[in-house]
């Protein structure tokens, strides 16, 4: 699997490591980018288009990375609606809202929500052994990591 497939493709799996490392990857990108383009932004309108182009990019590798994810635990890329849509609309329309009763269930929504995708994207093991969206990266992994001389496991 190429870099840009672990970031930009859908299809496939990948296992938690990928996951994580990726995230990592975008968080330090984002704090780098925020750090040294917010003063400019303000002042080049070149930029923010710069910075409008690596949000979107940012944005379609998040939905990638997660939907690899879902698919690792088995689950349909759409599943990634539920975490990652839900929650920020459920978040928006909180803020929206006038009575402090409506905005405490929408916010305790939006707190289940990311928790339960952190869960499951971050945490829980995906299928063992090959599934309808390919085969175990973890299994490949090892495969390949196998020394020489070693022989791969049997199935």
């Amino acid at each position: 699997m190429g870099v840009l497939h672990l970031f930009f493709g859908f299809g496939g799996r990948i296992n938690r490591a990928k996951y994580w490392f990726t995230l990592v990857i975008w968080i330090l990108i984002w704090i780098i980018a925020v750090e040294k383009f917010v003063k400019i932004i303000v002042d080049y309108a070149v930029l923010f288009i710069i910075v409008l182009a690596f949000v979107t990019l940012g944005w379609v590798s998040a939905f990638a990375i997660g939907v690899k994810r879902l698919h690792d635990r088995n689950r349909s890329g759409w599943w990634i609606v539920l975490f990652y849509v839900v929650p920020a609309v459920l978040g928006g329309a909180g803020k929206g809202t006038d009575g402090d009763l409506a905005q405490g269930i929408l916010g305790l929504a939006t707190l289940v929500l990311s928790i339960w995708g952190l869960v499951e994207l971050g945490f829980l093991r995906g299928t063992r052994g090959p599934n309808r969206f390919g085969p175990d990266p973890l299994q490949r992994d090892a495969i390949a990591a196998a020394p020489v001389g070693v022989s791969k496991p049997a199935a």
